[in-house]
């Protein structure tokens, strides 16, 4: 089976041909509009109230963690619309690891018959069109997952038997799966230097909330793991030297 890349799984746009110092400039612009004063939402307690008036409710139109996720969507679209090719297939690993959530979620609806709010997800999304298609016309959470093991079995062999994580484990343990499977694909394949050392430091993130997690007795196992596989082997030149 021919393999897909990540910008295979996603939407096909025209190329306008912008140049990046064009679109970085844009970027700048549209990033001090969005969120003025980036310090404050970093430091608050509670992030959405220091949102600014005006753009996001205007995106929004309410404050549910869909309609957020929806204008986030609506930003990385017009991020991803205003690239050339050249810089769409470099970002495209992340492009469709954001994408990965908009799944997650149009798979929780129509868990529960709620197909009106899936097609609201899938409005802003730049998955590629048959995904979308997939999704919005799946019977079943079920028939979706496995359609969705279908496609990114062809960007890596990593997923197959991830549909069956469904039934065994439930959303939550398919969403887990489905994200760790393809961190571990993209950080090992030709992705840019620049997005690897971000999927690096995000995977480091995911692993450092999953030891909060853990009961004293549970981090302390893993503390002494980590102990045991950092510390240096000796070597023949060692033993000798004994």
């Amino acid at each position: 089976m021919k393999r897909c890349s990540a910008a295979e799984l996603l939407e096909k746009a025209p190329d306008r041909g912008y140049p990046s110092d064009y679109l970085f400039s844009r970027l700048k612009g549209r990033r001090a509009r969005l969120v003025p004063d980036w310090n404050a939402i970093m430091d608050a307690t509670s992030p959405l109230e220091q949102l600014p008036e005006g753009h996001f409710q205007r995106t929004l139109g309410d404050r549910t963690p869909e309609a957020i996720w929806r204008a986030l969507l609506f930003e990385y679209g017009w991020v991803y619309h205003q690239m050339n090719q050249h810089l769409r297939e470099t970002f495209a690993p992340f492009f469709l690891y954001a994408e990965l959530r908009t799944m997650i979620i149009c798979i929780r609806y129509l868990r529960e018959l709620k197909r009106d709010i899936v097609r609201q997800m899938l409005m802003p999304s730049i998955l590629a069109d048959d995904i979308k298609k997939m999704l919005g016309e799946s019977e079943d959470e079920l028939s979706a997952v496995q359609e969705i093991e279908k496609t990114f079995f062809r960007f890596s062999e990593r997923f197959a038997g991830i549909a069956e994580i469904m039934r065994t484990e439930g959303l939550k343990g398919f969403e887990q799966n489905l994200v760790e499977r393809y961190l571990s694909v993209v950080v090992k394949t030709g992705t840019d230097p620049l997005l690897r050392a971000f999927f690096m430091r995000l995977i480091n993130a995911r692993n450092m909330l999953a030891l909060a997690k853990l009961p004293p007795k549970g981090l302390l196992h893993a503390a002494h793991q980590c102990q045991k596989y950092a510390r240096p082997r000796k070597t023949p030149q060692d033993r000798q030297n004994r």
